[in-house]
This record gives structure tokens, sequence and C-alpha cells, in this order.
């Protein structure tokens, strides 16, 4: 990981994110490995993925991490836990992300009116498209809670909707859509220049769709439907 780091910097990425919450003990020496790669320069965000489980275990967890300035920590405890993330607050200088435990306007108003995040990730695949995505990010705004726009890795499509999202709130300080970066082929021509992308200005969401892959991926799922 400390490698991995190192590579990405070298690159030109400034913030870097790391995945935490299968080993305890381990998270804190990987993220300790990879500050010492990277200096005290780089932004180093965490997301635990509910790994940690319980608030005792991710209280002491952040405790342990303090030392090195992460940025933020990213969904520490169970998605249902929700109204537990204040305890979090109270006992950490680090700065708590809510991802899976946010969905609808009543877990924002529940963060909100606990004060108990700093970030919110809106996905538009669990908010319910472009229009929900852009009122919980400028509804969050109203609490103090600063938004991500994230990904569940989906298409050309899927991203650049997420990336015009991001673009038309201020409340959006932060993306994660990564998702065209891992295909080999793709149905849009959003283009990734890493670590930026390219957004056109044309109508709609500004990528032209091949429709020869289209229908090459259509005629796929449908013979891994009829081989089940």
């Amino acid at each position: 990981m400390a490698q991995l780091a190192k590579n990405a910097v070298l690159e030109g990425y400034k913030d870097i994110k790391m995945k935490l919450g299968i080993d305890p003990k381990k998270d804190v020496e990987r993220v300790t490995v990879v500050r010492e790669a990277v200096g005290n320069q780089i932004r180093i965000r965490a997301d635990v993925n509910q790994g940690w489980g319980t608030v005792q275990l991710a209280r002491e967890m952040l405790k342990q991490l303090e030392p090195y300035h992460l940025v933020w920590v990213e969904q520490p405890i169970a998605q249902s836990d929700r109204s537990m993330f204040c305890q979090l607050q109270n006992g950490s200088s680090i700065p708590l992300m809510a991802d899976e435990s946010f969905v609808t306007i009543q877990d924002l108003r529940t963060f909100g009116e606990q004060q108990s995040i700093d970030y919110l990730n809106i996905k538009l695949m669990k908010c319910g498209g472009i229009y929900p995505s852009y009122q919980f990010a400028n509804q969050a705004a109203l609490f103090g809670i600063q938004c991500q726009i994230g990904s569940m890795v989906e298409s050309n499509i899927a991203s650049a909707a997420g990336f015009h999202v991001a673009l038309a709130s201020e409340n959006v300080v932060s993306t994660e859509i990564s998702g065209p970066t891992k295909f080999s082929v793709d149905v849009g021509n959003l283009t990734y220049n890493l670590p930026f992308v390219h957004l056109e200005d044309k109508p709609g969401l500004g990528i032209d769709i091949d429709e020869t892959v289209l229908m090459d991926i259509s005629e796929k799922v449908e013979e891994i439907f009829e081989g089940n």
C-alpha cells in the first residue's frame, strides 16, 4: 500500500483514499506506513465500509488514527447505527463521513439535527438520480454538512451524470467517480486524463453513446442469462 501511494503521488494525485475495516490492528499499521511514504502534504481519506462495526471499536480506532491527520473517516460503524455517529463525533478530532447510513431525507435530518457528521457521500444510484442528489447536496449545506459525489462503479453515462451534479452544487467538495477507469470497454466517450476528467459542454450529459458497444454488451448479457 505504501508503494501504491508513492506511485499515485508521482502521477499527480493530491488525495489518497484507503480502504480499511478488515483487521483493526493492520488498519493502523497501513495508515502509518502510507503516511510515512507520502509525507504530510498529501491528504489521506479512509473508508471503513462499516467494517469496525461497533461504536466502541470505532471510537478506539479513531483515537489511534488521530496522529496521522486523516481528512475524514467514512462509514466507520454499521449502516443502521446512524444515530450513533454523534458518540464518535464527541470523542475524536477526525472528521466523519456517512455513506451507507445515508439514503433518505430522514437520514439527512438525523445527521443534521444531531450535528454528528462533517461530510455526506451522495451516490446517484442510491439516492434516486440527478435531481434528488442535487437536492440532497443543497439541503446538506443548510446543516453545514459538505458533500461528496461517490460511485457504485457505473459506466460513462451515470458517471457523467454524477460529475454534472458535482459541478452544479457549491456544497460538493469532492468526487470519487472512477467506475469507467476500471472498464476495458464502455458505452460512452467520457474522457479521463487521470487525475482529471474532461467534461464536454454539449447538451445533456455531454457524451456520445457507441451503439455498437451497447448492442454487444446487451447480447453478452442475454447469453449469460440464457446459460443460467
